[in-house]
């Protein structure tokens, strides 16, 4: 029951498709002649809307919102763009510009980072204003795991224009999470032990 358990929760370990779904799959906005200052301002962008939680190895494997998580925004050459920290009570938001690669990392002492990629190129009639929702899944470092996994991104969000929207890559994502599986499965028993 608890191998069932853990494998049913790592379903959800960094990104699940049917709980962080897009807050809105775009958001409608009036002809360019008609935007507002503030409309303008944000015309072109992809929103991301994220909670950072930690997950507990325990039998019930507890979620709870993980504060003071450090998240980075990444041009496709590794330069910083932003920092955020993420809080209880809040999720974190980050602007995207729209037709480039960026990288977000999510780190904290004593916590496993893990990092994951968007693509926001899309086709030029679907610039406008876009947004998606995630949550991530942090884990306490544990002694004598090989956490060589997460040199790589646990997820990729694209545009697909088959849902036009953004949304994981999720040939890619079931791979990694089947990867991950495994890796939970040793850090509760080590930590158990």
């Amino acid at each position: 029951m608890r191998l069932f358990f853990c494998g049913l929760v790592l379903l959800c370990f960094f990104v699940n498709p049917i709980f962080a779904s897009s807050l809105k799959d775009t958001v409608n906005i009036p002809a360019k002649k008609n935007l507002t200052k503030r409309e303008k301002k944000t015309y072109h962008y992809l929103i991301l809307t994220g909670t950072i939680k930690q997950l507990k190895q325990t039998e019930k494997a507890k979620e709870l919102p993980l504060d003071s998580a450090v998240v980075l925004l990444l041009d496709s050459a590794g330069n910083v763009i932003s920092e955020h920290l993420s809080t209880i009570k809040k999720p974190v938001v980050l602007k995207l510009k729209l037709e480039k690669k960026y990288t977000i990392k999510i780190q904290k002492n004593g916590y496993v980072p893990k990092f994951f990629d968007v693509n926001t190129t899309l086709p030029k009639e679907k610039l406008r204003l876009h947004s998606f929702r995630f949550d991530l899944y942090l884990y306490e470092k544990v002694q004598g795991v090989d956490y060589s996994l997460l040199n790589k991104a646990v997820a990729i969000i694209e545009y697909i224009p088959k849902h036009d929207k953004f949304d994981y890559d999720y040939v890619y994502t079931r791979e990694v999470n089947k990867e991950l599986k495994q890796q939970y499965k040793d850090l509760y028993y080590l930590k158990k032990d």
